[in-house]
């Protein structure tokens, strides 16, 4: 099988919980990985845009005032003690990887990129050990 390259594709990571929760995200979408404490990695993406208007008491007026926000979510990785900056070279490392089909020498066929499974103990790097999630309602930032 010939080896095609997908240079328009983009990858991406795959999370999927404890609970059988899966997520999907856009590589391109991470902003900045943290470690917080000895064994936990923040992973930020950004996500969709969303609109927020108010009405208020303004005759003069002729359209609602709108702001437009992005969220941001927050995948949480738990990590080997003090492997934080291993896990974050390796998600670094797979994010960059060029998308191709039929490369027997790649890890990520077609661009998906298994960051962590807890359902199959699949995980990108060994010191992996489990995942989370959550959405930043507080940190709503104008766009």
């Amino acid at each position: 099988m010939a080896t095609k390259n997908m240079s328009n594709s983009e990858n991406y990571f795959f999370f999927l919980d404890g609970a059988n929760t899966d997520l999907a995200l856009k590589a391109s979408d991470l902003m900045y990985m943290a470690k917080d404490g000895a064994t936990e990695l923040h992973l930020w993406f950004n996500m969709s845009p969303w609109y927020h208007a108010e009405i208020d008491q303004d005759t003069d007026r002729t359209s609602d005032p709108q702001w437009k926000f992005r969220r941001q979510l927050k995948v949480v990785l738990s990590v080997a003690t003090g492997k934080g900056k291993r896990v974050m070279q390796q998600i670094a490392l797979a994010a960059n990887t060029p998308v191709s089909v039929g490369d027997p020498n790649s890890r990520f066929d077609r661009g998906w990129i298994v960051v962590a499974d807890d359902q199959n103990s699949a995980y990108l790097d060994a010191d992996i050990t489990g995942v989370s999630w959550t959405i930043d309602t507080a940190g709503n930032t104008p766009t």
